[in-house]
């Protein structure tokens, strides 16, 4: 029930009720209410912990009956963690490496990735954005900690993750480029904007999908966000985030939408980049 119609609370409504006097000071924010659309991010912010906890929770209870695995060479291991092989492999980190991704009708767009998406990363990674547990959360964490020392600082960004499609979200449980997102902003500066796109259509996986087939089935299927009327006059910086690059379609309609809607300097950042054809999933 709206406060202001409460007869609990309101003397204008309910039995002897009072009339109403009319003043300006009954019209003012009563304090601590949130202004604006702030409400709705507050409430955005609120769904998406609810909604990693409740991820979280239910990893948890499936590795009490399912047999423990390495995450970068899934053999046995005693433990949640990397075995001792693949932990002396990710102890050696490579240096991050661009790649230009064309979109349509612009300039092509500059993309960063941390990793390649080779073993024994390939499968830290998929696990990561399937069913990440404790053990890989750390390992994907801890690996952007230190390789992106390597990478520009992102002070006075906006970190916008490529949203994910609604029928994804309901079989993962979360975006995963969207926590690479939150990661990102709380270690290395820069403002995090989970609404800055939205993803419209979705027509199915594009595993396997050579680039033209990707362009296709991506072309409209994402467009700018609520976000974006707060920084469409502010002309700002923003960088797409990504779990893995592969052609870079899916980050070419999102800077195609982005410029649209008059943001035009747009970079992308990667978890991992692949060779189409090869490991791409």
């Amino acid at each position: 029930m709206n406060p202001a119609l409460d007869p609990d609370t309101d003397p204008g409504v309910g039995p002897g009720a009072r009339p109403e006097v009319r003043s300006e000071a009954r019209h003012e924010a009563r304090p601590g209410a949130p202004h604006g659309l702030g409400w709705l991010r507050q409430l955005a912010a609120a769904t998406h912990q609810l909604a990693d906890g409740t991820h979280q929770l239910v990893a948890g209870t499936r590795q009490l009956f399912e047999p423990l695995q390495c995450p970068g060479c899934l053999i046995r291991v005693d433990r949640p963690r990397l075995c001792d092989v693949c932990s002396a492999a990710i102890a050696v980190l490579p240096s991050p490496v661009r790649r230009t991704v064309d979109v349509r009708d612009g300039d092509p767009l500059v993309v960063t990735a941390l990793l390649p998406y080779e073993p024994p990363w390939r499968n830290v990674i998929l696990h990561f954005k399937e069913d990440p547990d404790r053990v890989v959360r750390e390992v994907v964490q801890g690996v952007m900690g230190r390789v992106m020392r390597e990478v520009d600082p992102m002070s006075g960004l906006l970190l916008a993750p490529i949203p994910a499609a609604s029928v994804r979200l309901r079989e993962r449980g979360f975006n995963p480029p969207e926590v690479l997102a939150r990661w990102a902003a709380k270690s290395f500066g820069g403002e995090w904007r989970p609404r800055l796109l939205e993803r419209h259509d979705y027509h199915g996986p594009l595993r396997g999908l050579g680039a033209g087939e990707r362009q296709e089935r991506l072309q409209g299927a994402m467009s700018p966000g609520p976000d974006i009327h707060h920084h469409r006059d502010a002309s700002p910086a923003v960088i797409l985030i990504d779990d893995v690059l592969t052609t870079g379609s899916t980050l070419a309609e999102a800077a195609r939408a982005l410029r649209g809607a008059g943001i035009r300097r747009i970079s992308g950042l990667v978890l991992a980049s692949a060779e189409l054809g090869r490991n791409s999933d």
